[in-house]
């Protein structure tokens, strides 16, 4: 993530890799670039913000902080008098299926539990 280095003093490693994951399942949700995209630092900034209010699900993150770009998107091309192309979309049902997506991996695992 786009970040400089006090920045990186303030969380520990596995808020990283939190935050990082989330991150790259947020871009992945908006087909863009983590890295390219001119947006990327805002998006790494919101997913920051999502994790400093307590939320610890990367994928719950990701999916909080697509909706919040595209929030944003809308609210930019307003302003500019221009819509979004299909590209910079995401739809509630793409987000919803990534959240099915986990939900579904860790709910084979309660199953299983309560199962035995």
């Amino acid at each position: 993530m786009p970040f400089s280095r006090t920045e990186r003093l303030t969380y520990s490693s596995a808020d990283w890799q939190i935050m990082e994951h989330a991150f790259a399942q947020a871009s992945a949700l908006l087909k863009r670039s983590p890295k390219t995209d001119h947006r990327a630092n805002r998006l790494a900034r919101t997913v920051m913000m999502f994790f400093d209010r307590g939320m610890r699900d990367p994928d719950l993150i990701a999916a909080v902080a697509a909706n919040r770009e595209i929030s944003l998107e809308f609210r930019d091309s307003a302003e500019r008098g221009s819509k979004p192309t299909m590209r910079e979309r995401v739809t509630a049902g793409q987000i919803a299926a990534a959240l099915n997506e986990s939900d579904s991996d860790s709910g084979d695992e309660d199953d299983s539990a309560e199962k035995s």
